[in-house]
């Protein structure tokens, strides 16, 4: 039995993916080296010096994107409540390279106390696409025995050619936690908290007749308390004590509140959320300083707040603004253009916010085309003059704009739209469920009901900084066992890449490009490469600046720059062994963009009649470049052999679809002659075979 339950626990271990893996131990380095710091530093807060000097360590988190890595430095200002420190510079090691993607690097500074953190301008100097960095968030702690460790959350690039185009950001705090608070056993916690609610403003307003509704998730499940109300709701400024009980539902990771539109002033403004965990004592402080609105004229409202819950010990989820696009479709026997909007992931869902459906909310930036046309017309010019014609005719489907702030649900599988139906419509929901009900029961996936009803499509990205973005075109309604709400639901049917690069409209005019090019060569060398910097469509070989070296193997890395606009690609695994007519290709890595991957091209040469000693250069040509002339070289000591196929290996970037073979050959001696039938090439990637017919006698004598 005892056996049984060692493999079970096995098996689940080995379920743990490398992702999980990497955060973890992300997780507990950043909490180690707090720790470490901070018994390095360990004081009391009334043993300051009179200075009332104050040690910090700052830690970095670098995401985990493509070319999200800088060698630059960052400088950063922290502000708090009694004042602000100078501009202090995070900079690089001459020793250890800072700032890589997916890592995180500790700071020590000592400055004047400055209380409770506020914000902080983060940023550095370098301007040029690729220049810059992706940053997860900042950790800021005070190095004393009763002190505070500060949450920056950001999760944005600071690059000149991404996104806005920022390289310096004000990051307000997210939250902090008292470090004195963690608990030595965290699983004794029974899911008793105390919350402590600060709202309202300090010109009276903010106050609320509203209920509220907090709900908290946790590692294992989610709990609610509804329905509550103090009597401090209807003073602003105040503050009110509340103590809820979760349960069972494993670590705490955020928690929502919500007003239900009670009273005649129903909107609420919330400052900020002390928690407590009742059983192990553990404190934290979130921070909102936001608008809950039931309703209203203005934009993007709603009536909940969601905040993460900080821990030192447990990487928080971020606070994301979910955007997006909806597409409109039947509206007929609904009471009211106001619904409410829910967006369901795989850790949990937001609340629910408000979208109006009216046509006069409406985007018309696009229209879309649902008939096929077939014009006979003599020209394309013409083809393309009638069907502009034919578009504008055809009436714009109109589409919603929303947005809605919550805290990281996991990947989005679903999107819920709640309406409030005439009787007429009751009866034809009621239909269309028991259609989903009979679906169901077969398991017959992906037959939408209510495809035309309501909506028909919607688009959701979780931000700007994000390359890609979930489309959802599934359509069901809800099960007829269900008892609930008016809802249609649109499940996931798959995902999209999107650029993050800065639009045309907001980049700075491109001057030309003169690339600059470092490489660092090994002492013992004499050799120096000739470099050509490859696109799609062109090559350029580099003029040799500076010559250095003396003798032997290059072990070199590559900083490549452009000199006039500071665009700046990155190159991973760089480094190489290299003996004359050594080829060797790096991709560059952008921002977000996957660099292209490397191929091992398998040539193999149908050699006819041969004569005489000669080299053989190849250059394989493709849709997204060319390999260059390499030397075909195998383990044999005559790589050709007359009446035979000889096998090569040409490792490269890959080139796409090749399309053009060409070949060189190299003799210091004459006649020669070779007759080479045909070439075929193998892509191990893709697995497409090539084959070029040559037929053609190379004939030298």
């Amino acid at each position: 039995m005892k056996s049984a339950q060692r493999q079970e626990k096995t098996a689940e271990r080995r379920k743990i993916s490398e992702d999980d893996r990497i955060n973890a131990a992300i997780v507990i380095q950043s909490g180690w080296r707090g720790h470490r710091v901070r018994k390095k530093y360990k004081t009391k807060s009334d043993e300051l010096t009179p200075q009332n000097a104050m040690a910090y360590t700052i830690l970095v988190v670098i995401g985990n994107r493509w070319a999200a890595e800088t060698d630059q430095d960052l400088f950063i200002i922290i502000y708090g409540e009694h004042g602000k420190s100078e501009k202090l510079y995070l900079r690089q090691d001459a020793y250890e390279a800072k700032f890589r993607q997916n890592s995180i690097d500790s700071f020590h500074v000592k400055i004047d106390a400055l209380g409770i953190l506020d914000k902080i301008i983060l940023g550095h100097d370098r301007i040029g696409y690729g220049a810059g960095v992706f940053i997860e968030r900042i950790l800021i702690a005070e190095n004393i025995v009763d002190g505070r460790q500060f949450l920056f959350q950001c999760n944005k690039w600071f690059d000149s050619g991404q996104a806005d185009g920022k390289i310096e950001r004000t990051i307000k705090i997210t939250a902090y936690y008292f470090i004195s608070s963690m608990p030595d056993d965290p699983n004794s916690t029974k899911g008793r908290w105390e919350l402590i609610i600060y709202f309202g403003k300090e010109d009276g307003t903010g106050w609320t007749t509203s209920n509220l509704n907090v709900i908290g998730y946790g590692s294992h499940g989610s709990s609610a308390t509804n329905k509550i109300y103090d009597s401090n709701f209807t003073k602003a400024p105040s503050q009110a004590l509340i103590q809820v009980d979760f349960g069972d539902i494993g670590d705490l990771l955020k928690v929502r509140i919500e007003i239900d539109g009670n009273g005649i002033n129903p909107d609420f403004f919330l400052n900020k959320v002390e928690l407590k965990d009742l059983d192990t004592d553990e404190k934290m402080v979130s921070i909102v300083k936001k608008w809950l609105k039931f309703s209203g004229a203005e934009k993007y409202n709603q009536p909940f707040r969601e905040f993460p819950v900080f821990r030192t010990a447990l990487e928080p989820l971020c606070l994301l603004n979910y955007e997006g696009r909806l597409r409109l479709g039947n509206r007929r026997n609904i009471k009211t253009s106001l619904c409410f909007m829910q967006i369901i992931g795989e850790l949990s869902e937001t609340g629910k916010f408000p979208i109006n459906i009216d046509r006069k909310h409406s985007s018309k930036s696009k229209c879309f085309l649902y008939h096929s046309l077939k014009i006979e017309v003599p020209s394309l010019i013409s083809q393309l003059i009638a069907l502009e014609q034919f578009r504008r005719n055809l009436p714009c489907t109109p589409e919603i704009l929303f947005k809605a702030e919550s805290v990281y649900i996991g990947r989005i599988h679903s999107v819920r739209i709640y309406v409030d139906s005439t009787s007429i419509g009751e009866q034809l929901y009621e239909g269309m469920c028991m259609l989903q009900t009979i679906y169901d029961n077969r398991f017959v996936p992906h037959i939408g009901v209510g495809i035309e009803w309501l909506v028909e499509r919607i688009v959701i990205r979780e931000s700007s900084h994000t390359p890609y973005r979930f489309m959802l075109g599934y359509s069901r309604v809800r099960n007829a066992q269900e008892e609930n709400d008016i809802y249609k639901e649109l499940v996931l049917s798959g995902m999209e890449g999107l650029p993050t690069k800065i639009s045309k409209k907001k980049s700075q005019k491109k001057l030309c490009a003169q690339w600059i090019l470092s490489i660092t060569i090994g002492e013992q060398s004499t050799l120096i490469p000739k470099v050509t910097l490859c696109s799609e469509t062109k090559n350029a070989e580099m003029v040799l600046v500076s010559r250095t070296a003396t003798d032997g193997i290059i072990n070199f890395q590559i900083v490549l720059y452009d000199s006039a606009n500071g665009d700046e690609p990155r190159f991973s695994n760089v480094g190489a062994i290299m003996t004359s007519e050594c080829v060797v290709e790096y991709a560059a890595v952008w921002p977000d963009i996957p660099p292209i991957p490397y191929v091992n091209y398998e040539i193999t040469i149908n050699t006819g009649e041969l004569s005489g000693n000669f080299i053989v250069y190849l250059n394989l040509i493709g849709t997204k470049g060319d390999t260059g002339f390499r030397r075909l070289v195998n383990n044999e000591t005559n790589p050709l052999q007359a009446d035979s196929n000889s096998v090569f290996q040409v490792k490269a970037v890959s080139i796409g679809d090749a399309k053009m073979a060409e070949i060189a050959l190299r003799s210091e001696k004459t006649p020669i002659l070779w007759s080479c039938e045909q070439i075929h090439v193998l892509d191990n990637v893709t697995n497409l075979f090539y084959v070029f017919h040559l037929k053609k006698l190379v004939d030298l004598s």
